[in-house]
């Protein structure tokens, strides 16, 4: 051969065809099954992996059938392809490559998200956080390396001389030991020829108990999932210096590359290479060989070979290799712990009170940071850069970016060279702590792990406090604020004060007289007044400015000034413009804003006077500290939108006090003023936020807020309700808030907290929030709305809190709909009702049914409320009844599976306190029994009103108080003599249906349906349209929740007596 890729003339049809006859393959790499044990217990079958095609191919996407999301423009919905579900989707459409993944995931973490595709940018846009599952979904991980022939060896692979061969063989064969004494067990090791180098990797089975173990724990999860995939990446760093140590011209064939992340693809078993017309194949991994396999080799053989390799990848067998892994990555606690599982927990413990401990430390300093008032002040701009350029480099990285220094880590050692520190960054908590470190003679950091990306101290200070993007460089305002952070943090850097006449940063121009923004910085310096004690004013262009109290504090702050010697160039705020007698000077003045009203006072406040010279003018239309492109101070204005009438646009262009942001054409940012006084916006939301009821929860102390997002322009305004602390991370608010089809965010922590500042000083009523729908003292509420007994309430006690389940999209009841109910309507249905079924069977049903939205209310009566269990044959009418019942009550008629999910059926369970939830399809010999064991034990929770906890990914659980009326319908009786006693038990007859039964003719009437006279082929057949059932619903409702409560309790307790 020559040296030139293997040529077969291969077509897209030759590929496509080629993977629909090695399907099993992939059918055998698709997923890894939990163990039998953990499955039984969580529910957790298995965990898939996620394939994909050529370069791309990540996705499959469908139309979208969501009205509300359509309307929002995402006409598309899209998911991660997994070859589970979508091998013949990525083979239909693959032109070379097919891809698999180093890991297995958790299937929960497999979403589906509305997206649609920008043609301007040629990019799909998603509608929040991308559907590819993240770190915490990480379940079965390989330790994993893509060893590649070196470069001008590739094109070669189809004839490599002999000589390079049987390196190319040793080598892997050395590649193989390091990793069976990484994995203890040598059959744990499987490689795969990649055509233009090989892969070697661990079976994913391996990580399996980790998952197990912490399982409800995603924190500990992903922060051992993260650190496993650092940890043995850089531990065959080591093993390839091992490798190249003994294998004589190892390094000059081989090119390894150690960089497995979350998501890393490789070619799969039989894809057909980029390049060379040959495919991915098994090595074998006791005896191995590198010869090329070329596309017109693949025979039935090899297909069989193929399957039987990823079938053995995938097997469950391999777990126990937890422990060696464990003790290669985790050394230290391995070594100080007895088992696997308590070095783990260990060393996650460790890491937590380690972020907690640095974050207790940023806390300090910026507790400790210097008064305002203690600073010094300088007429040279150049004092600033001397001071920054005096920072003790680790001092200001131990504040700011260090996680934990190398050489005080536990079992790492500092090699860095002289006049360097090695540190474990707060962007790589689980790395090695080599790659960056502190230039201890330049005063900087470099990340030699991320193209050498570097940044001062003033980018130290960004990036902890702004999430700045390391390796820029900060200019202008950005600089100024990274500055503003250095002193947060108690570093002393002086504050500029330009004199009159002084030179502007540009050197073009000289300041006619000192800038307002330095008047004011410098009363704070001088201690004329505190900082706070500025109010905030607004233009007659609507931006707003932070202004003196009056004119007694602006002509303080001037004489301050002269007595230490600076010349500011301004007139005092007096008849004629000179400074007033001490007298009056200093006497006493109160620090309050001067009354609005009194506006024929023209020297009410200091940005009149500034306005009276047209040098000072442009300074005084924000309160920005002027800088350019070389850096300088800058401070930020305040301008927020007040509380808006619900159901109205929020006006703009006004002040709310206490949250320092402003508010500009629909959004929230920030008005800055430069030196030379040119004004500009920086915009931090493209929205904004009407807060329209604040809620407390049911339990604990947390403060949700039910909130109207108003995009700029013409998409239309939706709602949503959220915890406050979504404003403690960026992160989670822009996945629960930032949901408009063009809404964006694009600030710091720091400015999310001045617009919760604007969300919670608005002004609106604070409720009650509820996970149930049901009986709330005086209001039956609603996912749609709350009623009293006179109806719907535009102003209730309690608000529904959503947890977007579909329970709650089953209710039909809604103020638009159903004001009112025609009462001889509901007259006939309660006359037909009852006449549907025999009465022995049916009266039970309709007791319970009535009594059910009165749960609350029996309840606290007898401790305990019962379900309702129907039982009866194929065709009895278990189903059709408890529809058409639940429909009376509210609901959409649809029941629940009762093998569905351990959170369906919690959550389910969790959604009502009096609506009836009706679980459909009770068949004990047909469900697996970890399943049936899960819904009798979440029945016998619910029976007490008891409460069950899931955990989530932030490490906190939430709980689910288990409190609404169940109601069961199957063909067997309910397993178990404490559901038995806990159950109201109906077997219904089969003989209610048929041509000429009366009960069968109510039951059309009633529902809508035909009905014959007769079985006779002639005979008549009367077709009912049947009545508005949710009707009943209404009247009911308003019924129950006019009578007063010792009216209930009296009927209560007589219906005790025997009838």
């Amino acid at each position: 051969m020559s040296d030139d890729y293997v040529d077969l003339g291969l077509t897209t049809t030759d590929v496509r065809e080629h993977y629909s006859r090695v399907r099993r393959v992939y059918d055998a790499l698709a997923s890894i099954d939990a163990s039998e044990g953990f499955a039984e217990a969580t529910g957790e079958d298995g965990y898939p992996t996620l394939g994909s095609n050529d370069a791309g191919g990540w996705y499959v996407k469908r139309d979208n059938d969501d009205l509300d999301s359509l309307e929002q423009g995402f006409d598309r919905i899209g998911h991660a392809a997994t070859f589970a579900n979508d091998f013949d989707t990525l083979a239909g459409r693959v032109d070379r490559c097919l891809y698999a993944l180093t890991s297995y995931k958790d299937p929960t973490g497999l979403r589906e998200v509305p997206c649609y595709y920008d043609r301007e940018n040629s990019e799909t846009v998603w509608d929040g956080r991308k559907p590819t599952p993240i770190e915490k979904d990480l379940r079965g991980v390989m330790a994993w390396g893509d060893i590649d022939l070196v470069d001008e060896l590739k094109p070669k692979r189809g004839d490599l001389d002999g000589e390079t061969q049987a390196v190319v063989e040793e080598t892997i064969a050395a590649y193989v030991d390091e990793f069976e004494t990484l994995y203890g067990f040598d059959d744990a090791v499987f490689a795969l020829d990649s055509v233009g180098g090989l892969y070697i990797m661990g079976a994913p089975a391996a990580t399996l108990p980790i998952a197990e173990a912490f399982h409800g724990d995603d924190d500990a999860i992903e922060r051992i999932m993260q650190a496993f995939i650092t940890r043995s990446n850089d531990w065959l760093s080591g093993a390839q210096e091992r490798v190249e140590e003994r294998v004589d011209g190892a390094a000059e064939v081989i090119d390894p590359d150690w960089v497995n992340n979350h998501n890393r693809k490789f070619k799969a078993p039989l894809s057909v290479h980029s390049k060379h017309d040959a495919v991915v194949t098994p090595i074998d991994t006791d005896d191995p060989s590198y010869d090329l396999t070329t596309f017109d080799a693949v025979d039935e053989d090899l297909i069989d070979a193929a399957a039987a390799w990823s079938a053995d990848l995938t097997a469950t067998e391999y777990t126990s290799c937890i422990k060696s892994l464990v003790e290669e990555l985790w050394p230290d606690y391995s070594a100080e712990y007895d088992d696997w599982k308590a070095a783990l927990k260990a060393w996650v413990e460790d890491e937590r009170e380690e972020e907690q401990r640095a974050q207790a430390a940023r806390e300090r300093a910026r507790e400790n940071r210097p008064d305002p008032s203690e600073l010094a002040l300088t007429t040279d701009v150049r004092d600033i850069y001397d001071a920054l350029d005096r920072l003790d480099a680790e001092s200001v990285a131990e504040r700011t970016i260090v996680h934990q220094w190398t050489d005080q880590a536990s079992g790492k050692t500092d090699n860095s060279s002289s006049g360097k520190r090695a540190f474990i960054p707060i962007w790589g908590r689980n790395s090695n702590g080599s790659a960056t470190y502190i230039d201890l003679e330049k005063g900087t950091f470099v990340d030699t792990g991320d193209g050498n990306k570097h940044g001062t101290a003033v980018e130290m200070a960004l990036i902890a406090e702004e999430n700045w993007t390391k390796g820029d460089i900060a200019k202008g305002s950005d600089w100024a604020t990274g500055v503003d952070h250095l002193r947060g943090l108690g570093f002393s850097i002086p504050v500029w004060i330009p004199e009159a006449g002084s030179e502007k940063r540009d050197g073009e121009e000289a300041y006619e007289t000192m800038p307002f923004w330095a008047v004011r910085q410098a009363a704070v310096a001088l201690g004329v007044l505190p900082e706070d004690a500025f109010v905030r004013k607004q233009g007659d262009d609507g931006r707003s400015f932070k202004a003196f109290p009056g004119a007694t504090t602006y002509n303080r702050a001037l004489a301050a000034l002269e007595d230490e010697g600076f010349d500011h160039g301004r007139e005092y705020m007096t008849d004629d413009g000179e400074r007033p007698p001490e007298t009056d000077l200093w006497g006493d003045e109160e620090l309050e804003a001067p009354d609005a009203s009194d506006a024929s006072d023209t020297t009410e406040t200091a940005d009149t006077a500034a306005s009276n010279d047209s040098n000072a003018a442009d300074d005084t239309e924000a309160d920005t500290e002027a800088e350019d492109a070389d850096g300088g101070e800058l401070h930020e204005t305040t301008n927020t939108t007040p509380p808006a009438t619900p159901g109205s646009k929020p006006p703009g262009e006004k002040v709310v006090a206490g949250a320092a942001i402003d508010y500009s054409d629909g959004g929230y940012g920030y008005w800055k003023t430069t030196q030379d006084g040119d004004t500009y916006y920086e915009e931090v939301t493209n929205f904004e936020l009407e807060a329209r009821s604040f809620l407390r929860a049911e339990r604990g102390n947390e403060i949700l807020v039910q909130l109207t997002v108003w995009p700029r322009g013409p998409e239309p305004a939706y709602e949503l309700t959220c915890s406050m602390d979504v404003f403690n991370d960026v992160r989670r608010f822009r996945d629960t808030v930032v949901l408009g089809r063009t809404t964006t965010f694009d600030g710091s922590q720091s400015d999310l907290n001045e617009v919760r500042k604007v969300v919670g000083l608005q002004e609106a009523p604070e409720r009650d929030g509820t996970h149930h729908m049901g009986l709330h003292r005086d209001e039956f509420v609603t996912p749609n709305g709350v009623l009293r007994h006179d109806g719907w309430t535009d102003d209730p006690t309690h608000v529904y809190q959503e947890r977007k389940i579909d329970v709650e999209r089953a209710w039909s009841l809604s103020p638009d709909k159903h004001t009112e109910y025609d009462p001889a309507e509901v007259v006939d249905m309660l006359e037909l009702v009852h006449k549907t079924r025999h009465h022995e069977r049916l009266l039970p049903v309709l007791g319970w049914f009535y009594s059910a939205p009165l749960r609350p209310f029996i309840q606290d009566e007898e401790g305990q409320f019962n379900h309702m269990h129907i039982r009866g044959g194929t065709g009895a009418g278990k189903s059709s009844t408890v529809e058409t019942l639940t429909q009376m009550f509210g609901m959409d008629g649809s029941g629940k599976k009762v093998d569905s999910t351990t959170f369906t059926l919690m959550a389910a369970m969790a959604s009502s306190n009096a609506v009836p939830i009706w679980f459909d399809e009770y068949k004990p010999g047909d469900i697996a029994d970890y399943r049936l064991d899960a819904f009798q034990n979440l029945l016998r929770l619910n029976t007490k009103w008891e409460y069950d906890t899931r955990g989530n990914a932030d490490k906190s659980t939430e709980e689910y108080h288990l409190r609404a009326p169940i109601v069961i319908t199957g063909e067997q009786a309910i397993q178990g003599s404490a559901e038995e006693r806990r159950s109201i038990q109906v077997a219904f007859r089969d003989d209610v249906k048929g041509a000429g039964n009366q009960m069968n003719r109510a039951f059309a009437e009633l529902a809508g349906l035909d009905w014959d006279e007769s079985e006779d082929p002639d005979a008549k057949t009367h077709h009912f349209e049947g009545l508005d059932l949710s009707q009943h619903a209404l009247a009911f409702y308003r019924f129950a929740l006019s009578m007063p409560f010792d009216d209930l309790r009296e009927t209560w307790r007589e219906s005790r007596e025997p009838a």
